[in-house]
């Protein structure tokens, strides 16, 4: 058994962690604190073994970048409105389920297309709501949508409006449990 680690690429937080040591390096010559650092990386990839049976390559790349769903959602609401919608994913514990803007094919491409300033200020959003836990301005909402724009959704019935930013009405469920009408 070696004590190497293969140079990987790991999605922890938004950030990549990766080139965690170079061919030859040996563990045992990294620092301590380093060493904990990758064995907290490597985590969530031991996970999918334990879980899947197999270490999938495309696990790691199921879920988008947070920051390119944030901007798919709202770059056209300008950084409140980015933000916003930071907030409800967050709220709805980091899962990018459901996101429109996490379906797109193009995504990578859509982000590029907006330019340096979008792309900075969707990636410091990220690291604010997600890496320092920044304020929620949504009031706890876990949903959202341009009501103006595509009228009432279904799912919003039994719910209370918290707020609205930008172009987006941000819901969440009803605190007394009674229905909407």
């Amino acid at each position: 058994m070696t004590d190497k680690i293969p140079c990987a690429r790991f999605y922890k937080r938004g950030f990549f962690i990766s080139d965690i040591s170079m061919p030859g390096e040996s563990v045992s010559s990294l620092p301590e604190r380093v060493r904990r650092k990758v064995a907290s990386s490597l985590a969530p990839f031991f996970l999918a073994i334990l879980l899947h049976g197999c270490a999938d390559p495309v696990f790691a790349q199921t879920q988008p970048p947070m920051y390119q769903v944030i901007m798919a959602e709202a770059v056209s609401e300008g950084y409140s409105g980015m933000y916003a919608v930071a907030c409800v994913i967050r709220n709805r514990g980091g899962d990018l389920h459901g996101f429109c803007g996490a379906k797109r094919k193009d995504l990578s491409l859509f982000c590029n297309r907006q330019g340096g300033k979008a792309l900075s200020e969707a990636r410091q959003i990220e690291r604010i709501v997600f890496g320092e836990n920044g304020p929620d301005s949504t009031g706890g909402a876990t949903h959202f949508e341009a009501v103006e724009r595509y009228g009432m959704p279904y799912w919003a019935k039994g719910m209370q409006v918290t707020t609205k930013i930008g172009q987006h009405t941000f819901f969440k469920r009803r605190s007394d449990g009674t229905r909407g009408r």
